[in-house]
Parts: C-alpha cells; structure tokens; sequence
C-alpha cells in the first residue's frame, strides 16, 4: 500500500490497517488494498491501527523496519479498537518511508500490511486526483439543535467523502451523528461535547486531500425560569415542623428565595442539593 503526499495548506491521511484477532491478534486483510496517494502540505498525518484481542493488544509502530522515535513528531492516541499515530508537519527527509504497526499480547502478534508515506511537491498530482471544490464552513448551532457540514469533492474517479473531529475519525457509533447523503455530516441535538474542529477527506483510486478546517461552536440557548412544582397550601398546629417545596427549571439554573407576606425569608431557609429549596417553619401557622 502507498501514502503519497503532496504539499498544500493543511492534510490529514488516514491510511487505515486492520488486525482482527480472536484470542491472539490475528491479521486481516487491508481496508485499502488498492493502496492510496494524498495530497497536502499538512501538520498533522494520521494512520490508523485497528485490533482487537485477550487481552488487549499492544501496538507499537514501525517507520523502515525501525520502531518510530520521538523525533519524527509521532503522537499516538488510544481509539476504541485500535490507536491512531498523527505526524507532526511533514518533511519530505522526516517522513517518507514505510510504515507499519504490530499488535503484540501474551497470545502472539500480528502484523499490518506496510505503508509507503511519499511527499510530492505542490501542483504535481496527477490528472484525476482528489480536490476539495466545497469546504465545510464555520458552525454556531444552539444547544438541541441540528447542524449539519457539507462538503464537496471532484476527481476520477469520483471520491469518497469521509470526515474527522480533531483529527480523529467523528465516532459514527453515535446514534446523533449521521451521514444523511455522501459529502453530508449530520449532528442531531447538539451538546457542548460536539464543539470542536471538523474537516471532511477526498479519497479515490490516486489518493486523498483533506479540506479546511471548520468549527463547530456550541450556543447555550437562555430559557427564563419556570416554576415546575410550586408549593402547597398548608394549615398546621402550633409547634409544628412544616416543609414547603419548590421547584423550578430555566438555564442558567434559576435561584429561588422564599417570602412570607412579602418579606423575603434568610434564615428559615434551608438548602438542599436539589433543584428546590425548602422551607421550614417553627411554630407558625399557615393557611
């Protein structure tokens, strides 16, 4: 398999190499067989690892038959079935070379297919490779609502469109996040969780490029304060302990104070790690 790599603004390359492993890590074959080529001058450049085994596997990476080192800006993040290796700023005499990743535990190991990383210089890619013709724009969605990024790609032959979050494939397992048509990222009831960078990514048969990048902000929407369970008539002896409850909703939380003919009450008020307040009373009689 070949990653080839052309400078431009900004790429990330997802090279994705599969080991599937029952008791011990056991290898499959590749999710891109056909291999792929990338254009981009890019700070950060993906490979993904995915494996499974017991226990969980260890992975280690390999650049040239030598494990990768420090120096060449390799960070590694933990993905659910595998773990993801990000390259700092590509350098044609840092990077280029063959990759590949082991998944080791106490069962075995297994390797992956190996991946040639190739920089190409700008405005060398050849006839048909993918280009970004509409980039995902900046979101500000309120809190509960949809959003939806949009991109579009040309190429021979027509490219595939997939998309990453912070330089992590978006996590599709998540009923909210959809893919309603190719191009089209879709996040239902947007939660605070889903701010962040987004970028979509152009593969065919000659390679991938990647688009800008576009924020997604999330907005709080304000919601004036309702009184959900607002307290009772009570009519009780002297001498009794009597417990008034009130409820409310609204964000920002709403504060509630108690008043008694009008004049608000302080130290007759208890809190509680609830969302209501309650009122005690000693000795009073209420109607």
């Amino acid at each position: 398999m070949e990653c080839h790599f052309v400078f431009a603004l900004r790429a990330v390359v997802l090279c994705q190499m599969s080991v599937m492993c029952g008791f011990g890590p056991k290898r499959s074959s590749n999710s891109n067989p056909n291999g792929s080529k990338w254009s981009s001058r890019q700070k950060l450049h993906p490979l993904n690892m995915q494996s499974n085994g017991t226990p969980k596997p260890t992975i280690t990476w390999y650049k040239n038959g030598v494990i990768l080192n420090n120096r060449a800006r390799a960070y590694k993040y933990p993905l659910p079935d595998g773990e993801l290796l990000r390259l700092g700023r590509l350098l044609k005499s840092r990077h280029e070379g063959d990759y590949e990743c082991k998944a080791s535990n106490a069962a075995g190991s297994a390797t992956s297919q190996t991946v040639s990383l190739t920089i190409y210089k700008a405005g060398s890619t050849p006839s048909g490779f993918p280009r970004i013709a509409k980039h995902p724009g900046f979101a500000l969605i309120t809190s509960g609502e949809d959003g939806t990024f949009e991109c579009v790609a040309t190429g021979t032959p027509p490219p595939v469109i997939s998309w990453l979050k912070e330089n992590k494939p978006i996590d599709l397992s998540d009923p909210r996040i959809t893919i309603p048509t190719p191009g089209t990222v879709k996040i239902t009831n947007v939660q605070a969780a889903d701010e962040g960078l987004y970028e979509c990514v152009a593969t065919n048969s000659l390679g991938m490029v990647h688009s800008r990048l576009a924020r997604l902000l999330h907005k709080v929407s304000f919601q004036k304060p309702v009184i959900t369970s607002p307290p009772q008539p009570v009519t009780v002896d002297p001498e009794t302990v009597v417990y008034l409850n009130c409820s409310a909703t609204g964000f920002p939380k709403p504060s509630i104070v108690w008043e008694l003919d009008g004049v608000r009450l302080a130290g007759e008020v208890l809190m509680a790690c609830l969302p209501y307040k309650i009122y005690r009373s000693l000795g009073t009689t209420l109607a």
